[in-house]
């Protein structure tokens, strides 16, 4: 009886820590993927849509670690802001639902300026 009990604690310990491992793989991706959207978007001359291409090759390249994915690039001639949202991988039923992935990484526009 000790042991069904113990077993049942230790379980949810243990599927618990998974989860969060899961949780935050999934915002270290979608951290990574707005930086590196934001560095390509922010670079001198860059094509409209540079941020957004390369936001989306990198979580592509991740494999599943963040599901349901979107990329967020917004800016002016200053500014740039690149956002990622998302889903981790589910151990728990629901957790994923009731606690979404985002991440934001932002930067100023590489331009030539008069000293």
């Amino acid at each position: 009886m000790e042991f069904a009990i113990t077993a049942v604690a230790v379980m949810t310990i243990m599927f618990t820590a998974i989860q969060a491992t899961t949780w935050f793989w999934a915002r270290s991706i979608a951290l990574a993927a707005a930086q590196e959207g934001a560095n390509a978007q922010r670079a001198y001359n860059a094509a409209p849509g540079a941020g957004l291409t390369k936001a989306n090759a990198f979580i592509t390249s991740t494999g599943d670690g963040l599901n349901d994915s979107t990329v967020t690039v917004t800016g002016d001639a200053q500014q740039v802001q690149v956002t990622v949202t998302g889903r981790c991988l589910s151990v728990i039923p629901g957790f994923c639902n009731a606690i979404p992935v985002n991440a934001t990484a932002h930067g100023t526009v590489e331009r030539v300026t008069s000293p």
